[in-house]
């Protein structure tokens, strides 16, 4: 490639980045004054200046349900009657959920959309949970466990709600992961553009790709699995070379694809939690084995630095 040419990409770059850049600070610009004239806590989670806990946990006590559509739907009375601040579509019996909120009081309300009619509505609200969320309560800004018994079924608030049920773009549906979370390397999820909006507006990148755990492939529990972390602005396909070079016989891909606008820290004890604690992904005797490229390398070395014995 002629100087000239590699001199002209550069500057392309450098101006695609601005460009988000630029983007980002009119967003928020955008939410601070609507925040002023009609407060909603849904926007909180989107304004960076402002902190979000990740919470996860599972679904127990299996209810008649409609299977191809089950919801955790956080909601908030700070600012109006069960405004709707997070969803997870990703949810299923006895298998994990996982929200995005900022500080405040919600009630978790899961629904199944009984009637087939594409909505999930109050009549639909099965069980709930309240739950409240502090920086005091929650240094880390990292609650997993927070399970939701569908057995004890305590009541919904009964206020109006209407959420359209998500179509999974998934392929593949697993028996053992979580909803959505079988993927392929040229899924859109993993497209730069998908990077770039997790480096710049993190809380949108959330609610496109909600899942930051992928595999390629049904578990089987015999392979030793290798997770991938990627660096900033990066996502799994970073590793297509390595991935297809990996004895798939012996290994299984995993994949934590973050938004790397997040904080650090905070994602370090989100993927502790994850895949070191033991609590989520129990492995036993069996070994994990982790790479991580740049910035990726800083949450595994904060989230190994959490292990304990």
């Amino acid at each position: 490639m002629r100087p000239v040419e590699s001199l002209a990409i550069l500057a392309l770059a450098a101006c695609l980045n601005g460009c988000s850049y630029l983007g980002t600070m009119v967003s928020q610009a955008g939410y601070s004054m609507q925040q002023s004239a009609a407060p909603e806590q849904r926007l909180y989670k989107h304004m960076l200046d402002r902190e979000t806990f990740f919470v996860f946990g599972r679904i127990t006590n299996t209810a008649d349900l409609n299977p191809a559509a089950v919801a955790v739907i956080a909601v908030s009375d700070r600012f109006r009657d069960s405004e709707v601040v997070d969803v997870s579509h990703t949810a299923r019996m006895d298998s994990y959920y996982g929200l995005n909120l900022p500080a405040g009081d919600f009630q978790l309300l899961v629904a199944s959309d009984l009637d087939r009619d594409g909505y999930y509505d109050e009549s639909e609200v099965i069980a709930a949970r309240g739950l409240s969320l502090t920086p005091e309560g929650i240094p880390d800004r990292v609650l997993g466990g927070f399970d939701i018994d569908l057995k004890g079924r305590e009541a919904g608030p009964g206020d109006p709600l209407r959420v359209q049920v998500a179509v999974s773009t998934s392929p593949v549906e697993s028996f053992f992961y979580p909803k959505g979370t079988i993927r392929s390397l040229e899924d859109p999820i993993f497209d730069p553009q998908m990077a770039s909006l997790g480096m710049y507006e993190p809380a949108v990148f959330m609610e496109a790709a909600p899942m930051m755990f992928y595999a390629l492939e049904e578990d089987a529990g015999y392979k030793v699995p290798v997770v991938f972390v990627h660096g900033i602005n990066g996502s799994a396909r970073d590793f297509a070379d390595i991935v297809a070079r990996l004895d798939r016989r012996r290994f299984k891909p995993w994949f934590f694809h973050y938004p790397s606008g997040t904080d650090l820290r905070q994602l370090g004890t989100l993927f502790y939690k994850i895949f070191l604690s033991g609590q989520v992904v129990p492995l036993g005797d069996m070994p994990i084995v982790v790479v991580a490229h740049s910035m990726g390398g800083v949450i595994v070395r904060d989230a190994l630095n959490l292990v304990k014995g």
